[in-house]
């Protein structure tokens, strides 16, 4: 249509899904948001269409996957699994060797067009450096743990055409409210490299784990933001950020290559309820 918002696309199955076809959740021509589409499928899904939630003169929509388990990985290694990477044109996941698992390839995440979230009931792991530049946030959530072994980049900055360039936030969650059956101690990892406009990590009682190299650009966010009812600690890797905010148990970060230029900022303080904070810049 010509002037309008984006209405609501949902395929969900309580067994297997596959779609094959176009899902289209656009805003109009003229005006008007994009709308919101989600796939999922209990027992794996297999997606080789295309998904759209896109808005000429109007913000972007959102594309939701959210199976029970979920690997990000370029190869998807079995004889039975399909090597989801080669199916064209834009959107791929593969049931793989059990009922339960859900792969998509990096490249499929990259074509997709609206602000991205990739939600496991259980576990997500992110196996294969992934980029992604078709919204402006990219969240990852997991009921239980989220594993990031490789790197994730978002293409900064976003222009869309209402609201200028608009800044790029990596959201991680484990243990992440909102999906049944969560365990709320549910730990999230980080090995990977990120790099976004901003970075808002969170976990459950297990904690956050740094071992990559986690830098925001300068801009209107530059900034870090933890929320854990465990600890931060840092592995290795190192921290380059305007400023830390969030709260947690306690803080520990002992890299000595961190550039952090503030703890807190007017509204946004950083807190932890044991009253323990060591930062090495």
């Amino acid at each position: 249509t010509r002037a309008g918002h984006g209405g609501r696309v949902t395929v969900l199955s309580t067994q297997s899904t596959s779609v094959g076809g176009t899902i289209s959740a656009r805003g109009g021509r003229a005006s008007g948001n994009g709308g919101t589409v989600e796939l999922s499928g209990e027992a794996g899904f297999r997606l080789t269409g295309r998904a759209d939630t896109s808005a000429p003169h109007g913000a972007l929509g959102t594309v939701v996957l959210d199976p029970r388990d979920l690997t990000i990985t370029a190869t998807v290694a079995g004889s039975n699994r399909t090597r989801v990477s080669t199916v064209d044109p834009n959107i791929a996941a593969d049931a793989g060797g059990t009922a339960t698992d859900a792969y998509v390839t990096p490249a499929q995440v990259q074509q997709l067009t609206g602000n991205v979230r990739l939600q496991a009931t259980r576990d997500l792991t992110v196996a294969s450096d992934l980029t992604y530049g078709g919204g402006s946030s990219l969240t990852l959530e997991a009921g239980r743990n989220l594993t990031v072994n490789a790197g994730v980049t978002l293409k900064v900055p976003v222009f869309q055409s209402q609201y200028g360039f608009i800044p790029s936030v990596l959201t991680l969650t484990a243990a992440a409210a909102g999906i049944s059956g969560r365990d709320p101690a549910g730990t999230l990892q980080v090995l990977g490299n990120l790099l976004a406009s901003g970075l808002a990590l969170a976990a459950g009682s297990g904690g956050i784990v740094l071992g990559g190299q986690l830098t925001t650009l300068p801009g209107t966010v530059n900034s870090i933001a933890f929320a854990t009812t465990g600890s931060v600690t840092q592995t290795g890797g190192s921290l380059a950020t305007g400023n830390l905010t969030g709260n947690a148990a306690s803080l520990s970060l002992t890299q000595a290559a961190n550039q952090v230029g503030g703890i807190g900022v007017a509204g946004a303080q950083f807190t932890t309820t044991l009253g323990g904070a060591t930062v090495t810049t």
